[in-house]
């Protein structure tokens, strides 16, 4: 008898998790579809993603903390919403395949020579003196190589170029062999086209076509919270952040499933566990969803300065960013800090053999922790390892993602929860 209700039990345990792996995929399918153009400031996509989740915690029966679910609070961005055009000696490019253009970009239209420097013009510091001191690159391209960038006597000055356009070019021109794009709250004075490096192979380009159109806008966005209820005011939290990068004109959108839908589905999962139990846990369980990550932790930046309980009154922080992979374990951000919660942790995977590794890592500002932990908050910051590479780029998408370690990663951090929730 002992034996079927274990093989019950286990049975039970297996269906739920499957369940879980389904609703995962629907969070992500739905986060990282073309309806919500990349969760950034075009189009209101940020704010049908918080529109969503906070309707996933009504469904769960999340308790709130005021009247919603929501915290409001105003961000500027610079992003682009309409004409994404660049054509090269002739040859029309495709936007976030074949080049991406920087965070800060301006608007800019029209054809413009393409000057290369090479590095003896960095070298020559008579000529570089000249380059930044007249008008020398006015209604020009300025175009430097990637090999620049690694050679240790002209980096800086590459840097220097690239970042603040001491050369006072309509714009730069640089190449990567990946592309990846980081947004921006500022917009600067210049255009600055990051090239696929394959585009640009073996040619020294000579003119390009630019039609872009960027604008700074100022927004309210909401970071989404909700809690269960413990027997004392004080809190487990767990974190994830829902905004993404948006879009690069009007036709192409960055997913983010990988980063960060995968986090927002794993965080909706748990909630949904947990909330299950009939048992009042010890500790409450509270669930924050930030906006504003992708633009500098603007979010949970926020929270910290307006918390809607005391920060002292949280036990510990789990926080979940890019949980779509984890074939090769996890990465666990300040597990050498907090060296008790991470033996918890790493005995719980050695018991049940969930990943193949916890990787330890110390303090990093790489996510929506940081400021907690800069503010006394014991927390971890928990990202899947594994073959799967899509990062801030058109090709995070809800297919291509492998969710290859999620029902284990999620098993890990349902048992670490319910393990210091005592």
């Amino acid at each position: 008898m002992k034996r079927l209700i274990f093989i019950f039990l286990l049975f039970a345990n297996l269906v739920s998790f499957s369940q879980n792996l389904k609703y995962a995929h629907k969070v992500i399918d739905t986060l990282a579809s073309p309806y919500m153009h990349g969760r950034g400031y075009t189009f209101n996509g940020h704010q049908m993603a918080a529109d969503y989740i906070s309707k996933q915690l009504k469904q769960i029966k999340l308790r709130k903390f005021n009247h919603s679910y929501f915290q409001t609070f105003e961000l500027q961005s610079n992003v682009f919403p309409n004409s994404m055009e660049v054509t090269m000696d002739n040859v029309k490019l495709n936007p976030g395949a074949d080049y991406i253009v920087g965070g800060a970009t301006n608007s800019c239209s029209g054809t413009f020579e393409i000057i290369t420097l090479t590095l003896r013009d960095l070298q020559n510091r008579k000529k570089y003196m000249s380059m930044t001191g007249g008008p020398t690159y006015k209604n020009k391209f300025v175009y430097l190589p990637d090999s620049l960038s690694t050679i240790e006597e002209v980096k800086d000055i590459y840097r220097n170029i690239v970042q603040n356009n001491v050369v006072k070019a309509s714009g730069i021109i640089t190449t990567s062999p990946k592309l990846t794009f980081d947004p921006s709250i500022e917009q600067k004075n210049f255009v600055h086209i990051i090239l696929k490096d394959s585009i640009v192979l073996n040619k020294t380009p000579k003119t390009i076509t630019v039609n872009i159109d960027a604008k700074e806008v100022k927004c309210q966005t909401n970071n989404i919270i909700g809690y269960i209820k413990g027997k004392v005011d004080t809190f487990i939290v767990i974190t994830a952040h829902y905004d993404h990068l948006g879009t690069m004109g009007k036709d192409i959108f960055f997913p983010g499933a990988h980063d960060n839908a995968s986090g927002c589905a794993m965080a909706l999962d748990l909630a949904h566990q947990l909330a299950k139990s009939k048992k009042k846990p010890h500790y409450g369980i509270a669930f924050m969803f930030f906006s504003g990550e992708e633009l500098g932790l603007l979010g949970s930046y926020y929270y910290t300065k307006y918390p809607l309980f005391p920060l002292s009154k949280i036990k510990f922080l789990i926080n979940l960013d890019i949980e779509g992979s984890g074939d090769e374990g996890i990465q666990i951000v300040n597990s050498k800090v907090f060296k008790k919660e991470y033996e918890i942790m790493k005995n719980i995977n050695e018991q049940k053999k969930y990943l193949p590794q916890l990787k330890e890592r110390g303090p990093a500002a790489n996510s929506d922790h940081y400021f907690f932990y800069k503010n006394g908050v014991p927390s971890f910051y928990i990202y899947s390892l594994g073959k799967y590479k899509q990062y801030h780029n058109i090709y995070d998408t809800r297919e291509n993602i492998p969710l290859s370690g999620y029902e284990n990663i999620f098993k890990l951090v349902f048992d670490f929860i319910n393990e210091i929730n005592k």
